[in-house]
């Protein structure tokens, strides 16, 4: 019985080729999306949303919120002493930077809408890259 379902379940996910890389690309483009939305809500916030649109936004809102808590917390205890840090490098000594989460929204939607090839990487990778660039090293 075992090996029947063992066997269905490798055929299954072997034609649907279903793989977690397969979905990182909708997932980026979904935390793009509602970063634009929140970004659009930060302006007005009696704006629509269309259905997803709030489920993307709190996504976004959430996972940069995430981001940034933990960011600070290794900055903090490693003391800031890598070359590059996860939320950007200290400026001026203090290794604290706590850049507000709708600023690293809008740095995010921004630095996807000029570098649209940015699309194919992963997510940790391009708010890696966006806060580096934002707050570069002394």
């Amino acid at each position: 019985m075992m090996k029947k379902l063992f066997i269905y379940c490798f055929l299954i996910l072997t034609f649907l080729n279903q793989t977690p890389n397969s979905f990182a690309g909708e997932y980026l483009d979904n935390m793009y999306k509602g970063c634009a939305k929140w970004n659009d809500y930060q302006k007005n916030e009696n704006i629509p949303f269309a259905d997803g649109e709030f489920t993307n936004m709190m996504r976004c809102k959430s996972y940069i919120l995430g981001w940034a808590m933990a960011a600070n917390v290794a900055n903090v205890i490693n003391e800031n002493s890598s070359t590059y840090s996860i939320i950007g490098c200290r400026t001026k000594g203090d290794y604290y930077n706590d850049p507000k989460p709708e600023i690293i929204s809008r740095l995010f939607v921004k630095h996807l809408d000029e570098n649209p090839k940015k699309f194919n990487d992963p997510i940790d990778v391009v708010l890696y890259t966006v806060l580096n660039e934002a707050y570069p090293c002394d």
